[in-house]
């Protein structure tokens, strides 16, 4: 099976602009999730930022380091990991934020095995700390499905495509 994390990033953030640029040492949060995403069993990591203007240096820095990206919607997160799903071709699509650099590849790998043996088609990990282990695991045909029974042009949650469907979600 493919494994594809995908890690949404953008700059415009209210909060923290350009969070994705703070350091670390010398290197950026980017990098630090993406190096610690990369430890995990995944056959790719996409970056998902969108198409706003404020997001051309972000997409530089990904072409300098050679890390795959994807520009989409700016307000809707979800059509970007589904467009990523597509045209990757994955059949497990993970979705880890651009601020979590303390992600745990060992979670990622625990829940990557729950997935790939069938034992549910999504897991989400809102029991664990903050910022340790990724939103949610789930195959591209669950991610699909929750596609056609949602407005795709409005920006959900990640815990609302958790909740789509009880019969078949756990969480940890």
């Amino acid at each position: 099976m493919k494994v594809v994390a995908v890690i949404p990033v953008r700059s415009a953030s209210e909060r923290l602009p350009d969070k994705w640029n703070l350091r670390f040492g010398n290197r950026t949060m980017l990098e630090v999730v993406y190096d610690r995403v990369k430890q995990a069993l995944v056959d790719e990591i996409w970056i998902a930022t969108t198409t706003d203007d404020s997001d051309d240096n972000l997409v530089e820095f990904c072409k300098v380091l050679g890390y795959k990206f994807y520009r989409g919607s700016i307000t809707n997160v979800y059509s970007r990991l589904e467009t990523i799903s597509r045209m990757s071709s994955a059949d497990i699509i993970i979705n880890i934020d651009g601020e979590q650099p303390l992600v745990n590849p060992r979670l990622i790998d625990h829940g990557i095995v729950i997935v790939e043996r069938g034992i549910v088609p999504c897991i989400g990990f809102s029991r664990c700390p903050a910022g340790f282990a990724p939103n949610f695991i789930c195959t591209s045909e669950y991610l699909n499905k929750v596609a056609e029974k949602k407005d795709t042009n409005i920006d959900y949650h990640w815990g609302d495509l958790l909740n789509a469907d009880y019969d078949w979600c756990v969480d940890t």
